[in-house]
C-alpha cells in the first residue's frame, strides 16, 4: 500500500456575480460543503488492479465561503454608508484556500511506481466532486482557478472547469424565470451518481453518460460556438432522439418531463428553434465566422454577437440541467418513448348503415 499527498490550490472561488439573494446563496453552499465535508469528502476508484482511495480535506472552501459572505456584507454596509466611495476604499480580497488530498493506492500495476499516477484520480475526484455539487446547488462548486503540482512545482495552467453557468442558472431560479433548474438534496445526487458506476471511464457507455460528459464540456468551454454542439449532444442524448430528427420530439418530450404548461412549451420552442439554427449555420455553413483574436473593442458588432450566443447557451443549459435534475428526483437514468399504434374502422361504415336501413321496405 502506498499514499501520497497532494496540495491543490483552488484560486479564486466564489460567485462572480452579485444577487440581491446573495446572502441566501451564501448560506446554501456553507451547508452543503458542511454536508461534503461530514460525508463524501471521498471516494474510491478502480483502475486495472489497484484500488485508489482518494480523501479530501474541504474545510478551508468552507471557511473561505463564511469569511466571503462576512466581506460582502461589509462592502454594502460601507455601499450604504459612503455610496460609490465604497469601492475604492474598501479591499474584498481574500487568501485563496487550499486542499490537501491524500490518495491511498492498494495493489500494483506498471503506473503505480510513477509519482503522477495519483494526481489522475485527484483530477477525477474532481470531477465527481463538481458534477454532484452543483447538480443539488448550482453554482456551488467552482474548480475554474484550480492547479494541480507538477514536477516542478504548482502547474500555471489552470484547470478552467466553470460553474458559471451553473451560478447562473441559479439566479434564474431565483428570480422565478421560466424551465428553471431546482435545489435538490445533496445525498440523492450523490447516490444516483454513484448508481451510474462510472468510476474512471473517459468514454461514455450510456445515453445518460454522453449527457453528463456534454455537460462537463460546456463547463471548459468558456462560453464559445461549440457549447451550441454540446448542448444538442446532451439534450438529445437524455431525451432519446436520433440524429437527424430535428428537435419537435426533444420539445415534445421536454414538455413533458419538464412539466411544462402551453405557454412555456410554445417559448421553449422558439428559443430552440434558434438554438436549432444557430447550430446548423455552424455545422453546415451560414455563420458569420469571428476572427480567433476575439477583440470586441476593436469590432463592436462582436458584442451582440457574444450576447445572443451567451443567451442560447445560457438558456440550453438550463434545460440540460433541469431535465438531469428531475431524471435524479426519479431516480431514472433516462427516458423510454412509447408508441402506440391504433386501428381506424371500416370507412363511412355509419353512412353505409344509413343507406342499408333505407332499402327495407
Amino acid at each position: 500500500m502506498a499514499s501520497q499527498t497532494i496540495i491543490i490550490d483552488l484560486g479564486v472561488i466564489g460567485r462572480a456575480n452579485e444577487h440581491h439573494q446573495s446572502d441566501e446563496m451564501y448560506k446554501l453552499e456553507i451547508s452543503l460543503w458542511s454536508e461534503i465535508i461530514a460525508n463524501y469528502s471521498s471516494r474510491s476508484y478502480n483502475h486495472e488492479g489497484i484500488l485508489a482511495k482518494v480523501e479530501a480535506d474541504w474545510s478551508s472552501v468552507r471557511e473561505h465561503l463564511s469569511a466571503a459572505q462576512n466581506t460582502n456584507k461589509e462592502f454594502h454596509r460601507l455601499l450604504k454608508e459612503k455610496g460609490e466611495v465604497a469601492w475604492a476604499i474598501y479591499d474584498s480580497s481574500l487568501e485563496n484556500p487550499k486542499v490537501q488530498v491524500l490518495v491511498t493506492l492498494e495493489g500494483n500495476n506498471d503506473l503505480s511506481k510513477h509519482k503522477w499516477y495519483p494526481v489522475f484520480f485527484v483530477e477525477k475526484y474532481i470531477y465527481d466532486t463538481f458534477f454532484i455539487a452543483n447538480l443539488a446547488l448550482p453554482g456551488s462548486c467552482e474548480f475554474l482557478n484550480v492547479r494541480f503540482p507538477s514536477e516542478r512545482g504548482v502547474s500555471t495552467e489552470r484547470y478552467g472547469l466553470s460553474s458559471c453557468f451553473f451560478e447562473m442558472a441559479l439566479h434564474d431560479f431565483f428570480d422565478n424565470k421560466d424551465t428553471s433548474i431546482q435545489l435538490l438534496p445533496l445525498g440523492l445526487v450523490a447516490d444516483w451518481y454513484e448508481n451510474l458506476g462510472l468510476g474512471v471511464r473517459q468514454k461514455a457507455d450510456s445515453s445518460i453518460e454522453k449527457a453528463i460528459f456534454s455537460l462537463l464540456h460546456i463547463c471548459k468551454s468558456d462560453g464559445d460556438e461549440t457549447s451550441i454542439i454540446w448542448i444538442f449532444h446532451a439534450l438529445e442524448a437524455i431525451y432519446g432522439t436520433r440524429v437527424g430528427e430535428g428537435f419537435s420530439n426533444i420539445i415534445d418530450r421536454m414538455a413533458i418531463l419538464l412539466e411544462l404548461n402551453s405557454k412555456q412549451k410554445a417559448s421553449s420552442k422558439k428559443k430552440l428553434r434558434r438554438m436549432y439554427d444557430f447550430r446548423s449555420s455552424l455545422v453546415h455553413g451560414g455563420y458569420e465566422v469571428h476572427h480567433p483574436l476575439r477583440n470586441e473593442v476593436l469590432d463592436k458588432r462582436l458584442n451582440d454577437d457574444y450576447l445572443r450566443t451567451y443567451d442560447l447557451i445560457q438558456y440550453g443549459f438550463n434545460v440540460i440541467v433541469a431535465s438531469l435534475q428531475k431524471l435524479i428526483e426519479r431516480d431514472w437514468y433516462g427516458v423510454e418513448v412509447e408508441v402506440q399504434l391504433g386501428g381506424i374502422g371500416i370507412p363511412n361504415k355509419s353512412k353505409q348503415s344509413d343507406a342499408a336501413s333505407d332499402t327495407v321496405v
